[in-house]
């Protein structure tokens, strides 16, 4: 027999497909193996919002693609709206659900088509049985069509292809990041930005935020810019600065009033100064003086929030959305997160980008990157965290001060285990709903409004009941008896809300007290809107006093849902201070923000929350009263402690009532006596700090004491402001000598970067390691196999 022996070229061929083998193996997950659970398929793709209600069960719960069918499941799509789905029956073939459509799918095939169009699709060979809504009259398929629901009647085919169709296979599986404008000839003039630099730092669900932008002056005049921007709900700004040139010049944080005079005098005076401070509700201005003509000025902005958990999931966002940007696309957009947890990470993913992600045990990087970029949508991260116990604490001591943050979780988040989570059953609901109309409330954020209340109208059952008002410079009651959520009652009340313009002035206090002129001890009241009055009392603190007033021991569970980035935050936490509510926050996808508020209100909560912390001398703690704690939720908790010299050891209880039984959990913590870590803890706590001084009124005592709080800490609040003043003798004359710096928060964030990017590098590390070894292993067997061996 002929041996062949193989070329040099094919040897070096082999070692490099090899070596691309290993490199592609680096980054990749390890695949799941499949569940055999009993089910008969699972939904492949979505459109809008499918609704899935399982056999026994009244209520529906939102799922996603890749969510598993079981026999017996009733599948649903809304009416109104582009919703379609596809769904995968293994081994039989799949069937794709248009808007409106609802079918029951069962075994070895049979599908009950109870309304709307379907495109069936059977495997090759194979055959779906499509039957009625109620009798045994059935039609079997074995070639594509489109049929309609045909009632009693076997589901009939249609001779043509319904719009939907087309749609959902040519588809692919007034928010704003900010606005720019520059005063010229007297008219707002939109300036465009260049680049746009986000950096993000996430350690154990705190997170630092850095942005780094260029305002573009295209005209033949210097500008004066003005940026409006929102911060999400519960972010502190903690650093602005502006570039000269090559060099970047930190603002000192001064009272608001003085820092408006340093402003206008260096702005009269031809200098460089920026300016930020606070224009309302969640809303911040930059002003930048001057923008030269034909050039760009740089700006840095830094701000801190605490990310929420649900459940297992944090997520973070980042408002990209804008106008402007559609006709002047960012010339470079860079996004870097890196996150850093104590907890195992399981899974890291944005829903709503094309990203880099790096994943470690414990630590992740992840990057988007674009040019001439014209973002469509906020940008959106999501990890997940292995379970962990109820009670997380954590503690700093500066000098002769001590602050703590607890992480309090409720437990039952992974009750449902790992098939999939639906929405508790349980007594009649009673939801009294009041959707923002008035004259703030733009095109957009109406369409959310609707979006949101057809997901949760149509998740409700037969026991469940909901009243629906528009509120403007009225509450008009759109449904004011209870009514269920049946198909035509939810299109008949959207109808009518849909019908009503957004016009008039918004008076949130006046909502309430009709809301709850209507609603029993039972009854959940939800507001959907900004918060920001314009009738009435329109003070945001005294406001938010008088709505918490009408709170009484038969008050019902109030939530706040703002659709816009613009809200004011202290009126919304008042609302939801009612009943021990809360406010939530808006995903991207809104329909998913109402999947979990009726996971929250229809699952047991914890309720009268009590803390207790022994062993430990502690003051200022913060919220003052606890809300009720929902399955799977979490709240944060900030106060102060007295340090000693020594270690501390305390003990940490939570009491409360879960169905009407007493629950307590306990966890013993340890303060070390020089815990210099966490210093992110002295600007989070005086950020609470200052937002319960706020709440309480807002008398000179009461604003003095917050803003003296601001100052110290280094928290900007609506009582102070950022200065950048660049020249030394400028800074003396206001005022603003060289100063020591409280850098909180530096070390804590520095730190997380370190972790990440360590971790990386030693997964990396090993994988070469890996690489190599495979790669010496295949170069020894094709020499072998040259027939050169030392036994030829």
């Amino acid at each position: 027999m002929k041996r062949v022996i193989p070329s040099f070229s094919a040897f070096l061929l082999g070692g490099l497909l090899l070596a691309a083998t290993f490199a592609f193996r680096l980054g990749q997950d390890q695949a799941m193996p499949p569940v055999q659970d009993g089910r008969l398929g699972q939904i492949a793709e979505i459109q809008g919002v499918l609704l899935v209600r399982p056999e026994g069960h009244t209520r529906w719960t939102m799922v996603s693609a890749r969510t598993p069918i079981y026999p017996g499941d009733w599948l649903r799509t809304p009416s109104l709206g582009a919703h379609a789905a596809e769904i995968v029956l293994d081994g039989f073939g799949r069937f794709v659900m248009g808007p409106g459509g609802q079918a029951e799918v069962g075994k070895k095939g049979l599908v009950r088509l109870e309304r709307g169009e379907f495109e069936v699709l059977p495997a090759a060979g194979k055959a779906l049985e499509l039957r009625g809504s109620a009798g045994k009259a059935s039609k079997t398929v074995t070639q594509r069509g489109v049929f309609r629901a045909g009632g009693m009647a076997a589901p009939e085919r249609l001779g043509f292809e319904p719009k939907w169709v087309k749609g959902f296979h040519a588809s692919t599986t007034s928010e704003w990041m900010g606005s720019l404008l520059a005063k010229v000839d007297g008219r707002d003039v939109p300036l465009h930005i260049g680049t746009h630099e986000v950096s993000v730092v996430i350690r154990d669900q705190i997170v630092e935020t850095t942005i780094v932008e260029s305002f573009v002056n295209g005209s033949d005049k210097d500008l004066e810019g003005e940026f409006v921007f929102p911060l999400p709900p519960g972010a502190t700004i903690s650093g602005f600065g502006m570039w000269f040139g090559n060099e970047l010049v930190d603002a000192d944080l001064v009272t608001r009033a003085k820092a408006r005079r340093i402003y206008e005098d260096l702005k009269k005076r031809k200098k460089d100064p920026a300016l930020l401070e606070w224009s309302g509700g969640n809303l911040f201005r930059a002003k930048v003086y001057p923008i030269r003509k034909h050039s760009s000025k740089r700006i840095r902005i830094r701000y801190t929030q605490v990310l929420p958990r649900e459940g297992r999931t944090v997520r973070y966002r980042y408002g990209l959305r804008s106008d402007l940007l559609r006709e002047h696309p960012l010339k470079r957009l860079e996004i870097k997160v890196e996150i850093a947890s104590a907890v195992q990470l399981d899974k890291v993913y944005s829903p709503s980008h094309p990203c880099r992600i790096r994943k470690g045990e414990r630590t992740a990087r992840v990057e988007f990157s674009a040019r001439n970029y014209r973002p469509g949508e906020d940008f959106e991260l999501a990890y997940e965290l292995r379970p962990e116990g109820p009670i997380s604490f954590v503690s700093h001591r500066r000098g002769e001060e001590g602050y703590f943050l607890l992480f309090l979780s409720a437990p039952g988040g992974e009750a449902q285990a790992w098939k999939r989570l639906l929405v508790p059953e349980g007594g009649g609901l009673d939801l009294i709903l009041l959707a923002d109309s008035s004259a703030s409330a733009d095109a957009a954020q109406r369409s959310r409004q609707e979006r949101f209340l057809q997901a949760l109208l149509s998740m409700l059952g037969p026991k469940d009941r909901f009243r629906l008002a528009a509120c403007d410079e009225t509450t008009a009651w759109l449904v004011s008896e209870p009514r269920p959520a049946t198909p035509e009652n939810v299109s008949a009340a959207l109808s009518a809300l849909r019908a009503r313009p957004s016009l008039g002035r918004t008076a949130p206090l006046a909502y309430l007290q009709a809301a709850l002129s209507q609603a029993s001890p039972d009854s959940v009241v939800l507001y959907l809107g900004d918060g920001r009055p314009t009738l009435g009392e329109k003070n945001p603190a005294e406001l938010a006093t008088r709505i918490r007033a009408l709170a009484g021991p038969k008050a019902p569970s109030c939530y706040a849902l703002p659709l816009g980035l613009a809200q004011e935050n202290q009126v919304l936490s008042a609302i939801a201070s009612i009943g021990g509510g809360s406010v939530l926050a808006a995903r991207k996808e809104i329909e998913q923000t109402a999947a979990g508020l009726l996971n929250e209100i229809a699952a047991p909560s914890l309720k009268d929350l009590r803390l207790e912390i022994e062993g430990l001398a502690t003051a200022r703690v913060f919220p003052r009263k606890l809300p009720n704690l929902p399955r799977g939720g979490q709240q944060i908790v900030v106060g102060r402690y007295l340090p000693e010299d020594k270690d501390l050891e305390a003990k940490v209880r939570i009491q409360g009532i879960l169905e009407g039984k007493a629950q307590q959990f306990e966890a013993r913590v340890g303060i070390p006596a020089a815990e210099g870590g966490n210093d992110f803890l002295p600007r989070l706590w005086a950020t609470h700090y200052i937002a319960d001084l706020r709440n309480q009124g807002s008398s000179k005592t009461l604003v003095k004491e917050a803003t003296d709080t601001s100052l110290s800490y280094g928290v900007m609040s609506p009582y102070t402001s950022f200065i950048v003043v660049r020249d030394p003798e400028d800074r003396k004359k206001y005022g603003l000598d060289e100063r020591i710096r409280i850098r909180d928060g530096e070390g804590f964030f520095a730190e997380a970067k370190y972790q990440v990017s360590s971790e990386l590098l030693r997964e990396q590390i090993l994988a070469a390691r890996g690489w190599r070894s495979g790669l010496r292993a295949h170069y020894l067997r094709e020499i072998a196999s040259l027939g050169r061996g030392l036994s030829t």
